[in-house]
């Protein structure tokens, strides 16, 4: 048997020729291998499965990379490999092929995050070194390293860690070239000009005229990195500056000596050097940023200056998405504190979640800032697990009914697939299945109440006596953070009408001393609060809150608790609420005003779901109270105990805090 071609010609071959040949051919796989993320997680992870959405993916990271656009968000369900293509193997990708730059990776936990960093890391000291990346000496943290040549990785939980991380402004005073003539920085970003700006193209080596996308503005503290011919650009500690055989410098990091690229107005590129960099002894001042199309670099002061955030699963889980302090935390976080750590050249940004709210950080970004391919900023990559016509055309080219790949299942085995997913469907809340499996946080049928009957019983003007004033709670518990705490009256008309709505993930502390106060500002003359789970634990928590607010003074002495009833739930989540919907379809219930999250927990429930939100449950406890023949034994009133005798000042002896007027108000307005 004769042995192969190439293997025979390297016969004829000495030693050194034969290592050459070798050293070329792995170079070049090398590069290939920089081609796609995807690419290289195949060819360098043996337990890496190539799915065609996988590979979908990689050309949109690709994209990302090349400029394109600036912003991509990706939809899949759970365990097809999304995570490890985005959030490991693509920062190091983009790495190799930026090693100057910085790449945060965010999550809504430290352990998350910590896991992304460990494996990014793993894969910088495995296969860094083919590509010249290398991590940085002293770089021992798992969460925060740097690479020699001035780029690094943070990963860390959402809302935290990222201050300090580098961003790039410089001082309004500094100059930036536009065809039309020089101007400081600052008085083009403050005037809306849109005129191109002078950077550089490296893959050509010249300067160009290249178009300004985004600009931005905040305040930080300077330095001075002045050159030896004398030009001067005063910028944050962290703008980068190009040293050339070094990459992107930051400011802080430079030494008198290394090499800059400068440039003349008229745009003929020149060298200069670092004579000195030394803090600006003023306080904070404006500074500002720009994002430049293609080049993602610009000059200014005349000399060459120059990030990519990965959001991972924002959002914990359904409770975490659907509690509007902490939609409202990630919402802060991204305006407050991501945004501004992104630098103009390269500040793309990759979100991968399970979709769970129409207003989760997804849900949000979209609304504000739009799809590109409706003029927006955001390139979606929406990969259902069953292919839907109504998500329109799908990105793997799959017709209506079609199953997703899955990463340990062939790809051609249609019927082992489709097997999968109805699996997952089946034993998935219908609400669950269209979230985690769909990518779709509002199902299109399914809910007890539509967003049209919604609409309808909203009604902010009609004038009604109240009859009877409550205040209802579901407490947080059995595996839901929200606590519902709603309040409401019946009218002489014998509706019920919903007025406040507190709810929010909440302790115990918390949600009684939120709902004694409701009771107190509305006037309420019952709180009725559900014990099947806290039991008596539930009214010792409202009296201990009401006492607590009379002590500093927020509720007056003399103002009457009033009674606590509470309620025990005696059928199941569905048929606890059916009634409360039929009481909306018959214009028992009305709505006075807007209540954004009870009517969005309301219109996207489904009846299979194993718990029902909290603001759900308060508004069943609330209607079955005011409305006692609605309720047909959904709820059980628990005997009250006998009322304790009162002392001459009000309260029961042998007591710090139980009232009489607990079971002695008078029901009434």
């Amino acid at each position: 048997m004769s042995a192969p071609p190439i293997l025979d010609e390297l016969d004829h071959l000495d030693d050194a020729e034969v290592y050459r040949r070798l050293q070329a051919a792995q170079r070049a796989l090398s590069q290939e291998l920089l081609g796609n993320p995807v690419t290289m997680a195949r060819a360098l992870d043996r337990s890496y499965r190539m799915r065609p959405h996988l590979k979908v993916i990689g050309d949109a990271l690709v994209e990302l990379e090349r400029g394109d656009y600036d912003r991509l968000m990706i939809f899949t369900p759970a365990q097809v490999g999304k995570s490890t293509t985005v959030a490991e193997w693509f920062p190091f990708w983009w790495l190799c092929k930026h090693p100057e730059d910085r790449v945060a990776v965010t999550s809504y936990s430290d352990d998350l995050a910590l896991r992304r960093g460990k494996a990014i890391r793993r894969y910088i000291a495995e296969f860094g070194e083919e590509y010249d990346l290398a991590l940085l000496a002293g770089s021992a943290a798992a969460q925060d390293y740097d690479t020699t040549a001035g780029g690094g990785v943070r990963s860390v939980s959402i809302g935290s860690g990222l201050t300090g991380f580098s961003v790039n402004c410089v001082a309004g005073d500094v100059p930036i070239a536009t065809p039309g003539g020089v101007v400081p920085i600052g008085a083009y970003v403050e005037s809306g000009c849109t005129a191109p700006v002078l950077a550089y193209d490296h893959d050509h080596d010249r300067p160009v005229w290249a178009p300004v996308l985004v600009t931005s503005s905040s305040d930080g503290e300077t330095v001075e990195a002045v050159s030896r011919s004398g030009r001067v650009v005063r910028c944050t500690p962290e703008h980068r500056f190009y040293v050339p055989g070094r990459g992107y410098v930051a400011a802080a990091d430079l030494q008198p000596g290394d090499p800059l690229v400068t440039s003349a107005h008229a745009g003929a590129v020149e060298s200069d050097a670092v004579a000195v960099v030394r803090p600006v002894g003023e306080a904070r001042v404006r500074v500002y940023d720009l994002q430049v199309e293609g080049t993602r670099n610009f000059f200014a002061g005349q000399v060459l200056v120059h990030n990519c955030l990965i959001v991972d699963d924002p959002h914990k889980d359904r409770a975490d998405a659907e509690s509007a302090r902490l939609r409202e935390h990630v919402h802060d976080w991204w305006s407050s504190a991501a945004l501004k750590r992104l630098q103009p050249d390269r500040n793309a940004v990759v979100a991968i979640q399970t979709r769970w709210h129409p207003d989760d950080f997804a849900g949000r970004r979209l609304e504000e800032d739009g799809r590109l391919e409706e003029g927006g900023r955001w390139k979606v990559v929406h990969l259902p697990a069953i292919a839907d016509a109504k998500f329109g055309e799908d990105p793997l080219g799959r017709a209506h009914g079609d199953p997703l790949p899955h990463p340990k299942i062939p790809t051609r085995n249609r019927k082992a697939l489709l097997a999968w997913w109805a699996d997952v469907k089946k034993t998935s809340s219908v609400r669950d299945w269209h979230a985690i499996a769909q990518g779709d946080p509002q199902p299109a049928e399914g809910a007890l109440v539509s967003r049209d009957l919604l609409r309808l019983i909203r009604d902010s003007t009609t004038q009604v006596e109240p009859q009877k004033k409550a205040v209802a709670i579901d407490p947080s518990g059995g595996g839901r953070d929200v606590a519902g705490v709603l309040a409401g009256f019946l009218g002489e008309d014998k509706r019920v009408w919903i007025t406040h709505d507190v709810s929010a993930a909440m302790s115990s502390a918390e949600w009684s001393t939120a709902a004694a106060m409701l009771a107190y500002e509305t006037n309420a003359a019952i709180i009725y609060v559900e014990w099947n789970y806290g039991r008596d634990m539930c009214t010792l928590a409202i009296r201990t809150s009401w006492e607590t607010l009379q002590r500093e003074g927020l509720i007056p002495e003399n103002h009457l608790m009033p009674m606590i009833q509470p309620v025990q739930a005696k059928q199941g989540k569905l048929l606890r609420a059916e009634p409360i919907a039929q009481q909306m379809v018959q214009d028992r219930v009305r709505l006075r005003g807007m209540f954004t999250d009870l009517e969005n927990e309301w219109a996207t429930w489904q009846p299979t779901d194993p718990e029902s939100p909290g603001r759900i449950d308060a508004s069943c406890i609330l209607v079955y109270g005011l409305i006692p023949e609605a309720n047909q034994g959904a709820i059980a009133h628990p005997p009250l105990p006998k009322a304790p005798q009162p002392t001459a000042l009000g309260r029961t002896a042998g007591q710090q805090g139980g009232a009489a007027s607990v079971y002695g108000r008078r029901i009434g307005k």
